[in-house]
């Protein structure tokens, strides 16, 4: 993925025109390098929107297809989740990373 589209992205995210970022994200779900790249800018995107349930579910979806997050995802969704939902929240995605075997 070139950086101008990451930038792009990164930057409807911050407006919150998410459809825009997610057919970014869309072009570029298939390929390996960029995709955790992309990914990663995704799920920060969508944490700073306030829609740490659709982060959840793009975090599961590239776990499971093997692509490895860095660190600062994990902190972005447990930081999103707390700010939206509470310990609560961070009980129930610990729980989601078990049930698909994350940890």
């Amino acid at each position: 993925m070139s950086k101008q589209k990451m930038y792009s992205m990164h930057g409807y995210c911050k407006v919150g025109r998410i459809d825009e970022a997610l057919e970014i994200f869309n072009e570029f779900r298939s390929t390996s390098v960029s995709a955790v790249a992309c990914c990663n800018c995704l799920i920060r995107g969508l944490c700073e929107m306030g829609m740490a349930d659709m982060a959840i579910d793009v975090f599961i979806e590239f776990n499971e297809n093997g692509l490895p997050l860095d660190a600062g995802v994990y902190m972005a969704l447990i930081k999103s989740i707390i700010e939206e939902k509470g310990a609560a929240g961070v009980s129930n995605l610990l729980l989601a990373f078990d049930k698909c075997m994350i940890f």
